[in-house]
C-alpha cells in the first residue's frame, strides 16, 4: 500500500491510494494541537468541460477544519461538488499533493464564510441521509435547521458547443425530526403549515417570490421561529 505521511499545520494526515489508513510517524511535540485526519490521494482525471467542478471557485481557498476542540485555521481547501469530496492541498518533500478528506474525521469545514458539516453529523434521521450530499451547508440553525446542498453535473454540448459544468442547489428544512426538501412555495408552506397565513404575508411584505435564494429562506425560517417564541 502506497502511503504518504505528512505533518501540516498541526495535522497528521495519512493518505492511502487504496483506502483510508491509520496515522503514524509524527511526534506529538510537533504541535500542541494535533488533529488526525485520514484521507486518500486524489488523482481523479476531470473531463474537459467549460467551467469547473468546485464550490465557488477553482482556486484553493484558505479555510478552516474543526474536529472537536481542535482547529486547523489555514488549510488550503476546495470542495469538489461534482464528485462530492472535500480536498486539502499539502506539501510532501516540497511537492504539492491533493488529499480527499474522510468526512468521519472532522466536525465542520469553513470556506469563505460558508460552514459545511458532514451530513451524518447534522442530527438528521438516517432514513433521510441517502437524499443528502456528503457535505451540507448550515444556513440556519436554531430550533429549526436549514441545510444547503450543492452539486454539479456535466451538460453535454453539441458540435461547436463544448460540454459545461452546471450547478444545482437544493435546500432542506429539518423540523420536528422530519426533513423537508424545499423545491417550491408549496413545499415550504407544507413544512410551515401551522403559520401558513403569517408566512405568506411576510413573503408579500418582503417581496419574496421564489424560494431558491438561501438568504430569503433563512429570513423566512427565522421569522417562523419568532412567531413561535
Amino acid at each position: 500500500m502506497k502511503r504518504l505521511i505528512v505533518c501540516f499545520i498541526g495535522f497528521v494526515i495519512l493518505a492511502s491510494a487504496k483506502g483510508y489508513g491509520q496515522p503514524s510517524g509524527c511526534s506529538e511535540n510537533t504541535n500542541p494541537c494535533i488533529l488526525i485526519v485520514n484521507g486518500r490521494l486524489h488523482t481523479y482525471p476531470y473531463p474537459a468541460a467549460e467551467g469547473h467542478p468546485f464550490f465557488l471557485t477553482k482556486n484553493w481557498i484558505k479555510g478552516e477544519i474543526v474536529s472537536g476542540e481542535l482547529t486547523c485555521p489555514e488549510a488550503q481547501l476546495r470542495y469538489d461538488i461534482y464528485l462530492d469530496v472535500m480536498l486539502i492541498q499539502i506539501l510532501s518533500e516540497g511537492e504539492p499533493s491533493v488529499i480527499s478528506l474522510n468526512p468521519d474525521e472532522y466536525d465542520r469545514v469553513l470556506l469563505s464564510g460558508h460552514q459545511f458539516v458532514p451530513a451524518v453529523k447534522t442530527g438528521v434521521d438516517q432514513k433521510y441521509l441517502p437524499a443528502l450530499p456528503k457535505y451540507v451547508e448550515i444556513l440556519h440553525s436554531n430550533r429549526l435547521m436549514l441545510l444547503g446542498g450543492y452539486s454539479k453535473h456535466i451538460r453535454k454540448g453539441s458540435p461547436g458547443i463544448p460540454d459545461e459544468f452546471v450547478e444545482t442547489d437544493k435546500f432542506w428544512l429539518k423540523k420536528d425530526g422530519d426533513l423537508y426538501l424545499l423545491k417550491n412555495r408549496k413545499n415550504l408552506m407544507q413544512a410551515l403549515k401551522d403559520k401558513k397565513k403569517e408566512i405568506r404575508q411576510f413573503m408579500r411584505q418582503n417581496n419574496i417570490v421564489r424560494i431558491d435564494n438561501s438568504e430569503d429562506l433563512s429570513r423566512i425560517i427565522a421569522y417562523y421561529e419568532r412567531l413561535n417564541d
